[in-house]
């Protein structure tokens, strides 16, 4: 089912946020607000000129544009540049798989996922807020140029759609996977060294 991973993953959001995180964490009601608006507007559909656009990607990519403005001008001129990487990247792989799809071997959600996960590291190594900005504005930028690209054979396209909403959940995971089991080796690391020196 299209959007499985994606509804999933935001429902845990949601209960995580409102029924685990402290009251007092002024991170609670962003969270639980940002997650129930992306599951209401999970359905609906806008379209923009001759494009069709799932509203919850219209959402993420205004969010990001507001937290591109933000950086300074130096930060705003690498970024820049790394959203361009990934929005040619991602549409380069989804040409990959319309023009030659034995290259997806596997299931194109996770091998897509995959990919923009490992992209998104070489591009920002250390700051997973970067990753995150980078990845959402320069895929869903990237899914625009593919729907240009397959109009001209009247081919219909969503950009943001659920298989799309799938793959951005997948990278998601993987990358807050990554990012947790770095922060408890890196403890269990420290933790280590300090009982060494104890030792000592």
């Amino acid at each position: 089912m299209s959007g499985f991973f994606y509804l999933f993953f935001l429902w845990s959001v949601w209960i995580f946020s409102t029924f685990i995180i402290s009251k007092q964490n002024k991170i609670r009601i962003w969270l639980a607000t940002l997650s129930l608006l992306l599951l209401i507007l999970f359905p609906y559909k806008i379209n923009l000129f001759t494009l069709t656009i799932q509203l919850p990607s219209l959402v993420m990519l205004a969010i990001c544009f507001y937290h591109f403005s933000k950086l300074s001008l130096v930060k705003k001129i690498y970024m820049f540049v790394a959203i361009f990487i990934m929005m040619t990247g991602f549409c380069g792989m989804l040409l990959l798989e319309l023009y030659d799809p034995v290259w997806m071997f596997f299931d194109r959600r996770f091998l897509l996922g995959g990919f923009l996960f490992l992209l998104s590291k070489l591009l920002f190594s250390q700051t997973l807020y970067s990753q995150i900005i980078c990845t959402t504005a320069g895929t869903l930028q990237g899914e625009v140029i593919y729907s240009l690209i397959l109009k001209k054979w009247n081919f219909p396209y969503t950009i943001g759609s659920a298989d799309y909403l799938d793959v951005y959940t997948i990278f998601l995971s993987i990358s807050f996977t990554w990012t947790f089991m770095n922060y408890a080796f890196s403890n269990i690391s420290t933790k280590s060294n300090i009982e060494r020196e104890k030792q000592g």
